[in-house]
């Protein structure tokens, strides 16, 4: 989520504490800015039966499709992959096979000259991975949410295998951000549709008001010169064997969860704007009539994350493989160069604990910020103004920390962020507090925890204790609780099992998690159990200690 959590496609960081930097606590929002959308998710029942509470806490069922089926046959187009290999690494050229049945987006984009509006046409090539037969789709389009987006989208036109099929708003009560397309014969497992969709969207200004009082994460927005464009396209929501998941965007946690994808994108814009994107730039040109046209390409990735500006610099350094590009605005370039080497630290720890980073790029980008301090995306990460602008607050390295601990937990290993999100921002936030120890040693590891003690402690005189595995819809209007019990105790718990069990079966867990898990959805289960079979300790105590399962 926003400093995603935050969804990548997808994670914010609030500052909830007010006594001190280490008091600040990390919130990602993920590829999102609140949420994520992934698969295999698993519902909760809810408390009441208004239309918000069905929908947050039980998949959509399917309903009785119309019209008439088109019977000739559609191929699946032979070059999906290949140009999108080219912004992995060569060692991981090849996981791309792995992502042989995979959603396969291909997308072209114009962006508004005065940066306040984009239309788009996608196609999707999509196969039924489940056990079951599709009778619809469902597509997300977060932008339109009221909630940290604020934005307006709408697909105006819909072609499912050549034939015309008529877009259906859901859950419209609530922001509608789900589009239902009905098939007209249900889709058998393994059997595979091209969808074409048409859309278009406005894009808010200065968080579409008085920062004071809006929701807005600035994750789509237009502001200081810089468009932030999360979650832009309409993207595949998340079915399984209970149907369709389609919670409306929350104002605590992820909105986005989604598989894992391939995506080839062009962008049309005007001449002299630096794009930043998810994955990698193959191509660029200028067009007779003076618009400027970027081609560009992603490996497996959850979401597909766009920032434009023409005001933004750009420092690079290459860390074995990997280029790490950090854009900021020239009044920001002193802490920029700490951003750089907080980022570049980061990935060198991570890969030695967690396993190699798979990509050619990360990318850092300096945006404002409204109610987060960083999101995170897959490839790419923000940070916000606010903590460029104070270069020497010790705040900005943790936060660069955590976001880039996210491309492990959520870009690569995804999970459901809606149900569990404790998976992924618990273990982002330990993480960071790792890149702490490493970076200074065990004093800066000690303090961390200190801090985090203090906070835990603080909240638990004033409130029950709550376990760490809960669902977003437990959080609702409680963000306080969100933070502290997800990010703060969730972390104190890896501390405490890493105590447990020591640090080589802790650590070789974690490298086996990241390996099983890749490109995946992984469950709470899968998590827990592995730190058991690694150790050779029933764990099931501590777990019920600490509230993970």
């Amino acid at each position: 989520m926003p400093q995603r959590t935050p969804a990548k496609h997808r994670s914010k960081l609030t500052f909830m504490a007010r006594a001190g930097w280490l008091l600040l606590l990390i919130f990602l929002v993920g590829c999102s800015s609140f949420g994520g959308t992934k698969k295999e998710s698993s519902g909760k029942s809810g408390k009441g039966n208004t239309l918000a509470e069905l929908l947050l806490s039980s998949p959509v069922k399917e309903t009785t499709p119309v019209g008439g089926p088109d019977t000739t046959p559609v191929p699946l187009p032979e070059g999906c992959g290949l140009q999108e290999s080219q912004a992995m690494r060569p060692a991981f050229s090849a996981d791309i096979f792995l992502m042989e049945n995979a959603p396969c987006y291909d997308i072209e984009v114009t962006i508004n000259h005065s940066f306040r509006s984009l239309t788009g046409k996608e196609t999707v090539y999509f196969t039924n991975q489940g056990d079951t037969p599709l009778k619809s789709l469902f597509f997300r389009i977060y932008p339109q949410a009221n909630r940290v987006y604020g934005g307006k989208m709408t697909v105006s036109k819909a072609i499912v295998n050549r034939v015309e099929v008529l877009p259906e708003v859901a859950i419209e009560e609530e922001d509608g951000t789900a589009v239902r397309l009905p098939l007209f014969e249900p889709l058998e497992p393994g059997r595979h549709l091209i969808i074409k969709l048409w859309f278009e969207a406005e894009i808010p200004r200065d968080f579409g008001g008085d920062v004071k009082t809006s929701s807005s994460y600035g994750i789509f927005n237009y502001s200081d010169g810089i468009l932030t464009l999360a979650n832009w396209y309409p993207i595949l929501a998340i079915s399984d064997k209970d149907g369709w998941h389609l919670p409306p965007v929350s104002e605590e946690g992820d909105a986005v969860f989604s598989e894992a994808a391939l995506y080839h994108v062009i962008l049309h814009t005007d001449i002299g704007v630096t794009p930043v994107s998810t994955g990698q730039q193959i191509h660029k040109y200028v067009t007779p009539w003076g618009d400027m046209v970027y081609e560009m390409v992603s490996g497996p990735t959850r979401d597909f994350m766009l920032v434009l500006s023409k005001d933004l610099k750009v420092a690079r350094q290459d860390e074995e493989g990997v280029l790490v590009n950090t854009y900021y605005l020239p009044k920001d370039a002193a802490a920029s160069a700490n951003v750089l080497n907080f980022t570049v630290t980061a990935l060198r720890t991570y890969q030695d604990l967690f396993g190699a980073y798979p990509y050619r790029e990360l990318d850092v980008v300096d945006v404002p910020l409204n109610r987060a301090a960083g999101v995170e995306y897959p490839g790419m990460f923000l940070i916000g103004r606010n903590l460029y602008q104070n270069e020497g607050d010790p705040f900005l390295e943790f936060a660069v920390a955590h976001e880039t601990a996210h491309q492990w937990w959520y870009a690569i290993v995804g999970n459901d962020v809606i149900n569990a999100p404790w998976l992924d921002e618990a273990l982002a936030n330990y993480s960071a507090a790792l890149y702490m120890e490493k970076a200074h040693g065990s004093a800066g590891l000690q303090q961390t925890l200190d801090n985090w003690e203090q906070i835990l402690n603080r909240w638990k005189s004033d409130h029950p204790d709550e376990p760490v595995a809960q669902p977003l819809s437990e959080f609702k209007g409680r963000e306080d609780a969100y933070s502290v019990i997800v990010y703060v105790k969730g972390a104190l718990f890896f501390h405490a099992l890493r105590e447990k069990i020591g640090d080589q079966a802790f650590f070789e867990s974690l490298k086996q998690y990241y390996q099983a898990h890749r490109y995946g959805i992984a469950q709470p289960a899968d998590l827990l159990q592995v730190f058991e079979t690694t150790s050779g300790q029933d764990l099931g105590d501590l777990y019920q200690e600490w509230g993970v399962q």
